[in-house]
């Protein structure tokens, strides 16, 4: 399962759905994170969907593409402008044209994206988003490359 990514049903059943795990009650008093939103509850739903216990859709892979090009995870590469939102949509343009998606995980950006030009409080009807800023204009490729490790020297 996608932690950060999960829809569930709102029924009292599902919403206590976490507790039926056998390692519920151990994984709560734990002081570091288990990743259980993830590996916990993917053992859990697997299984009582295997039951019949439960209905479950899970496609192979939750991409941030429009017209994903491999049957892989989604690992963002160093777009630069390839992706915007506009009026509360948001848009991929690393195919021939804009296609809407659901969302865009910026997991595999967390070292790079380190810029914003506009606070929470702008509320802008559109910008671009890239692997090291988001803007109101398109923006031009850094001067420096960000989170690239520099290969012999150079």
């Amino acid at each position: 399962m996608s932690g950060h990514f999960s829809l569930f049903r709102n029924t009292l059943s599902i919403n206590q759905l976490f507790r039926q795990s056998s390692e519920f009650v151990e994984v709560m008093q734990q002081v570091v994170c288990r990743g259980f939103d993830e590996e916990g509850m993917t053992r859990l739903v697997a299984q009582l969907a295997q039951a019949g216990s439960i209905r479950v859709y899970w496609q192979k892979f939750l991409q941030n593409y429009a017209d994903p090009q491999t049957d892989t995870p989604s690992k963002l590469p160093q777009y630069i402008n390839k992706y915007f939102w506009e009026k509360g949509k948001l848009f991929d343009c690393t195919g021939e044209s804009a296609a809407e998606i659901l969302y865009l995980h910026f997991m595999t950006w967390k070292k790079t994206l380190t810029g914003c030009e506009f606070s929470y409080g702008a509320d802008p009807e559109k910008f671009y988003i890239s692997y090291f800023q988001i803007s109101k204009q398109p923006v031009s490729p850094p001067t420096r490359f960000i989170g690239v490790p520099k290969r012999d020297g150079y």
